[in-house]
């Protein structure tokens, strides 16, 4: 399974989707360049099941380290495998019942490589 597993205790009654939200980065148009993590936050009521990041509508699969510090989950974000210009980055995540949700996208910007 790709992203972060929480738990896998079986099927949930449950109605309501997870939490989640994506710290940083947070403004539209940041330079990928000046980024090299996502952070977020993300919780349920009955346990998430995975937590991932979405890059241009397509799962990156990359496994979070949950920061004990921040308690926060952190996510590498690898920029040079994006290609120049713009990209739509978001976190979601999914609970054991199957429900879920997305944080707000941010577009993000790489610049072009320099020699």
């Amino acid at each position: 399974m790709k992203g972060l597993s929480v738990r896998d205790a079986g099927p949930v009654d449950d109605a309501i989707a997870p939490m989640v939200r994506r710290l940083y980065p947070n403004q539209n148009g940041q330079s990928v360049e000046m980024v090299d993590a996502i952070v977020t936050e993300a919780s349920d009521n009955n346990g998430l099941e995975w937590v991932d990041v979405v890059i241009d509508g397509k799962r990156q699969g990359m496994p979070p380290e949950r920061d004990p510090v921040i308690r926060r989950l952190v996510f590498p974000l690898l920029a040079r495998a994006l290609a120049p210009g713009e990209h739509a980055l978001l976190v979601r995540a999914r609970d054991r019942a199957g429900n879920q949700s997305y944080s707000r996208t941010v577009a993000v910007n790489k610049g072009r490589e320099s020699c």
